[in-house]
């Protein structure tokens, strides 16, 4: 949050709507060296009152902050100014954008540190508006009278200059005219529509047609998402204490996957002729979608590897990193034979 250069003054009644809002005021406060009237920095609590909103600081001559509750606010007179009117907007959004609920959301989670509960699911393919902007990330809107805190993770933007667009379409997450701006310099505007003037490409193309090519070109060009799922871990130890083997497994049972650690742990021992232990760790993370192994050694039954993800060292061909648990594949040095 940035502050507006020179705008706090002696006598000024600030109001913070949230938490959030106000670490944010004493933490900038606390930077131009004001303190609590005790002499306390402000840094160390924010005094914020329990109910939401009612919260207010008084600027008091000589560097010091006292907090206000609005029962009695009377006393200090009516000129208050909101926290927003003191910074420099660096918000995604405005008071007054329209913003869609983003379709791949799942109820239950925190998005921007708010939850997204059932109840904001009921929005999803919807047009919202934005009428109060709390901080750099966080808005309210129309729609749910403001009930709800929403996030720049929560929402996407909905065409503007098509606003005749279907809220479903694939391109309402893009500002088709920001789109065609922000690709001006780069030359994929010129490539797509053969013009680099823009009023030019609207009035040559429908608003299907433009749709169309930016659809096109952004699943062309949209960077691949890991798929993430959770499975188990299991590890090896030897007899002084080292891990001899760290796998994992997806779409096991944990009955199955305790016997493969078991197993394991049973051919260490032989291999080291020492007992060994083994612990089987829950929801490991693990990224499901396989990339290729790079090989850096290959001996006929020996494999000696890295993991393009974390470039961690690898011995043999494992099915997944023993350190960020990325799938993986492994090809024979100069074939496409795949190594099991």
């Amino acid at each position: 949050m940035k502050f507006k250069k020179g705008i706090i003054q002696p006598g000024m009644i600030i109001h913070c709507k949230t938490e959030e809002q106000a670490k944010a005021l004493l933490k900038y406060l606390d930077s131009l060296g004001y303190k609590w009237l005790s002499g306390e920095f402000l840094t160390r609590t924010t005094r914020y009152y329990p109910d939401d909103g009612r919260t207010y600081y008084r600027v008091e001559t000589g560097h010091v902050i006292t907090s206000v509750s609005d029962d009695v606010l009377p006393v200090f007179g009516k000129n208050i100014t909101e926290l927003s009117d003191l910074v420099e907007s660096e918000s995604r959004f405005k008071v007054g954008d329209k913003v869609a609920v983003r379709s791949d959301l799942s109820t239950g989670l925190y998005n921007g540190n708010y939850l997204f509960n059932e109840e904001m699911g009921k929005f999803k393919g919807k047009a919202l508006t934005i009428t109060e902007v709390i901080t750099e990330i966080s808005y309210r809107i129309k729609e749910d009278n403001g009930r709800w805190i929403w996030t720049d993770e929560m929402l996407v933007p909905v065409i503007m200059p098509l606003n005749n667009l279907p809220i479903d379409s694939p391109m309402s997450a893009v500002n088709v005219l920001g789109w065609l701006k922000a690709h001006l310099a780069d030359g994929i505007m010129v490539a797509l529509f053969g013009t680099e003037f823009i009023d030019h490409i609207f009035e040559d193309f429908t608003a299907e047609e433009i749709i169309d090519k930016i659809t096109d070109y952004e699943i062309a060009h949209k960077p691949k998402r890991e798929k993430i799922e959770y499975g188990f871990r299991i590890e090896v130890y030897d007899s002084n204490g080292n891990l001899w083997r760290g796998d994992y497994y997806y779409r096991n049972a944990k009955a199955k996957v305790e016997s493969l650690a078991r197993k394991a742990a049973m051919e260490c021992a032989i291999q080291t002729g020492k007992p060994a232990t083994w612990r089987v760790l829950d929801s490991c993370r693990v990224i499901s979608e396989p990339i290729q192994g790079i090989v850096k050694k290959y001996n006929g039954g020996d494999v000696e590897g890295e993991c393009p993800r974390c470039h961690s060292f690898l011995d043999g061909a494992p099915k997944f990193c023993t350190e960020c648990g990325q799938a993986l594949v492994w090809k024979k040095p100069g074939d496409d034979q795949m190594l099991d």
